[in-house]
């Protein structure tokens, strides 16, 4: 499911921006059980070392994702939730995966360019060179504020 590395990529810039890690990663899929095909839905989750390191997000969401994945179904859902969720730099350990200091660096700088120049204009090579699927926005709520086409008018007559 393509949308499941986009998903673990925004949910690690929202940690980062908040000033949090994660150390539970969750990974679930469901097809439409509506549309009358075979109706599936699964889900898989593991604990890891509490991080907000968009690699090891990502790289821990594609491993739950070959878990629950069965070929030939039309997915309609999927997505990942993170929890368990700390302040950074406080479940500090002894026995850390790589060095800290160096992912900070890396994920702020990533974090920095995305700011200046627009969401996803750096991003990692597993969330897709080109995203070919949209997400469902029918419930998208109005922009009043943002946008002149959303601004209610009234006319008097």
């Amino acid at each position: 499911m393509y949308s499941t590395p986009t998903h673990a990529i925004r949910a690690a810039e929202k940690l980062r921006r908040e000033g949090l890690e994660a150390a539970h990663v969750s990974v679930f899929v469901q097809t439409n059980p509506h549309n009358g095909d075979t109706w599936y839905a699964n889900q898989r989750a593991v604990t890891i070392e509490a991080t907000a390191d968009t690699r090891v997000l990502v790289r821990t969401a594609a491993r739950l994702l070959d878990h629950v994945w069965r070929d030939g179904l039309r997915y309609f859902k999927g997505g990942v939730i993170l929890s368990d969720l700390s302040p950074a730099g406080e479940q500090g350990t002894l026995l850390a995966s790589q060095p800290a200091a160096q992912s900070d660096e890396l994920m702020a700088a990533l974090d920095a360019i995305n700011a200046r120049h627009g969401l996803n204009t750096v991003r990692l090579a597993g969330g897709g060179v080109r995203q070919t699927w949209t997400p469902r926005q029918g419930m998208l709520s109005k922009r009043y504020t943002t946008r002149f086409s959303d601004i209610l008018s009234a006319r008097a007559w």
